[in-house]
């Protein structure tokens, strides 16, 4: 059985569907399936495309702020430095036993279109990438369970005998 986790973090001003989602709303319902001994059942792949985007508004902030200090400069010069994708790996999803598609790229985009056309059941966070592409290819929609992250607390239950 297929689960996928979809994190499209960009944010597009205006669009409710595409604010940001903590990843504390993720981390519940992986703790729920770990808690419940689920996470045996499904083949767990997280999809995320990363954090290119906010590393590009970080050097954006960089070149426009003069009054910014060289403690602060050093600061963001060393988180964009940082390997932001393994380290959310590392802090969060370590103890997990989970399967990732990380960063923008052609094969990663293959990999995930791939992945959610298989998928049983969808956890999207905010876009529409992954409930539009799992709508498009999945072959038996009447099957798939698919849930928006932020409605978790109304979904645990259901997907507890799943």
């Amino acid at each position: 059985m297929q689960l996928a986790l979809n994190d499209n973090s960009s944010n597009v001003e205006g669009d409710s569907n595409r604010s940001m989602v903590p990843i504390d709303k993720y981390l519940a319902f992986l703790r729920l399936l770990k808690d419940n001994n689920i996470d045996n059942r499904f083949d767990i792949v997280v999809i995320t495309d990363g954090f290119l985007r906010s590393k590009s508004l970080l050097i954006d902030f960089l070149a426009e702020n003069e009054e910014l200090t060289n403690i602060e400069r050093g600061n963001i010069i060393r988180l964009l430095e940082t390997d932001l994708e393994r380290q959310l790996i590392q802090d969060h999803f370590n103890s997990f036993p989970i399967r990732y598609i990380l960063g923008e790229s052609y094969k990663n985009l293959k990999r995930s279109i791939s992945e959610l056309a298989l998928a049983n059941v969808l956890i999207f966070g905010n876009g529409g990438f992954a409930f539009f592409i799992h709508g498009m290819y999945s072959h038996d929609l009447t099957s798939s369970h698919v849930y928006h992250v932020s409605e978790f607390e109304k979904f645990k239950d259901e997907l507890l005998i799943i």
